[in-house]
């Protein structure tokens, strides 16, 4: 039986957050309410609102019927997936004979994380920040998280009344391009609150500036091709439209990985063991979430290899059966029956999940194709890009032999730089990787600007270089 593991900092940023500061610690600090303060008040009812989406596991999930936390709240009561009626809370349905888009659950995603709430032992009470980060940052600039009114003084420190920042929590579990309609649907309100408080026509163009941290760059990024659009599960892939990009003025990503992250495989294969703090979710739960396997690198990028070296195709259900992966590891029988309690026998369930994992996988490869299909965007919109690239990170993963007690286990093959979870190459959207080092840049993303910053994944946000360049591409660049 494989063991299960961290997948690092970003599942575990939710406990280290407030570690971290103090890695961005600096000699000299960049006075921020000098350079933005007299701008940012002056604008403070004329400027381009911000969208916040969060990426993996960074928006709460609450079930309405139960009336219980999903995710997001680690107290008494809160769902625990160690317990079988629990486990199919946070799990996805799987069911033959229907679409990754037909299988809801009902769960809603009412807030971003922007703290973690422990209730366990010594733990009691205790708040870790997790995307407070990017509201502080936001904060710095006279902006208001419109989730945050009247304005928690624990929370975040505003200082007076500001404009408006919004945040669109998602159903991160599901296939990211069914929550396009909903970022629709939200920037489609923002849109009218401005235009009523301004006192704008109904017709008025407004635009909004999208922030995107990691996996919400990529729903972004969706977004922006193809409006409200839902990838189809079959036939011909839709032609870009840059419908969504109409009501965005820049978009700015935050270690998005747009090639995606190979490290997405072992929380796959192997189960995500957050900390001894958290509960345990097993391989069988975290595999029924789809956006997982789009955060999968493209299979022609080569990121998995077998012992030998030679290239393996992680977007073939054949493969996972092979290296008995994930759903399809037979030791995850047991937690199978938990979620699919209707199924009659162990071979009835295995089939539903080989269905279920290769849906996912077919998504997967289509969203990806998707994304980077040559297309160009519309004159108006700013497209902006903050890197990591001084940390070396995982960038191919060998697969040992399907035979043994460690079968299908993962050693990692390369590193490359990056900010722990997602490699420079990714982040840059590079194709090059396809013709071997030394090949040309090809980036299927026309970046307008892109910064490179020495810190961790969530380490990012928190610092003093992002915040002032963020503040300066809201506030100031036009």
């Amino acid at each position: 039986m494989k063991r299960f593991a961290c997948l690092g900092t970003v599942w575990s940023s939710l406990v280290l957050a407030t570690a971290l500061s103090a890695g961005c610690a600096a000699e000299r600090r960049t006075d921020l309410e000098a350079i933005y303060g007299e701008r940012a008040r002056a604008t403070a009812t004329t400027r381009t609102p911000v969208v916040v989406i969060p990426g993996v596991l960074g928006s709460k999930l609450y079930d309405p019927v139960s009336k219980r936390d999903v995710w997001g709240a680690f107290q008494f009561g809160a769902v625990d997936p160690d317990v079988p009626e629990d486990a199919r809370l946070f799990a996805l349905p799987m069911a033959e004979g229907k679409t990754l888009a037909d299988l809801g659950d009902g769960i809603t995603a009412p807030d971003a994380l922007d703290t973690v709430k422990f209730d366990i032992g010594i733990l009691r009470g205790l708040e870790l920040g997790a995307y407070v980060n990017l509201l502080q940052a936001l904060a710095a600039g006279k902006y208001r998280d419109s989730a945050l009114a009247p304005p928690d003084p624990n929370a975040v420190k505003y200082g007076g009344l500001h404009y408006t920042c919004w945040q669109h929590p998602y159903d991160w579990r599901r296939e990211i391009s069914t929550q396009a309609a909903a970022l629709d649907a939200d920037i489609r309100r923002l849109q009218d609150t401005v235009r009523r408080e301004r006192g704008l026509t109904p017709d008025a163009s407004v635009q909004v500036d999208l922030l995107c941290h990691s996996m919400g760059g990529l729903l972004g990024q969706w977004y922006l091709r193809y409006g409200a659009q839902t990838l189809p599960a079959d036939g011909p892939m839709p032609a870009p439209t840059w419908e969504g990009a109409r009501n965005i003025r820049k978009f700015i990503m935050v270690g998005t990985p747009s090639g995606g992250s190979i490290r997405s495989l072992r929380a796959l294969s192997q189960g995500l063991n957050l900390n001894p703090l958290f509960p345990n979710y097993r391989p069988s739960v975290i595999g029924t979430f789809p956006s997982l396997y789009q955060l999968l690198p493209p299979s022609k990028f080569q990121r998995a290899v077998d012992e030998n070296g030679a290239a393996i195709d992680v977007h073939d259900v054949a493969t996972w059966e092979r290296y008995q992966w994930g759903l399809l590891e037979p030791s995850q029988a047991e937690y199978l029956a938990w979620l699919l309690p209707d199924a009659a026998t162990d071979d009835a369930r295995r089939a539903i999940a080989r269905d279920h994992v290769r849906k996912c996988l077919d998504a997967a490869k289509r969203f990806h194709e998707a994304l980077s299909r040559p297309a160009t965007p519309p004159e108006h919109l700013r497209i902006v890009l903050f890197a990591g690239d001084a940390i070396e990170t995982e960038s191919v993963f060998a697969a040992l032999a399907p035979a043994g007690l460690d079968a299908g286990a993962l050693r990692v093959q390369a590193r490359e730089p990056g900010d722990g979870e997602v490699t420079r190459v990714s982040a840059l959207a590079d194709a090059s990787i396809e013709r071997g080092a030394g090949a040309p840049p090809t980036r299927w993303i026309d970046f307008d600007a892109t910064i490179f910053l020495p810190y961790e994944h969530l380490e990012i946000t928190e610092c003093p270089e992002f915040i002032d360049n963020l503040l300066f591409e809201l506030l100031e660049r036009d």
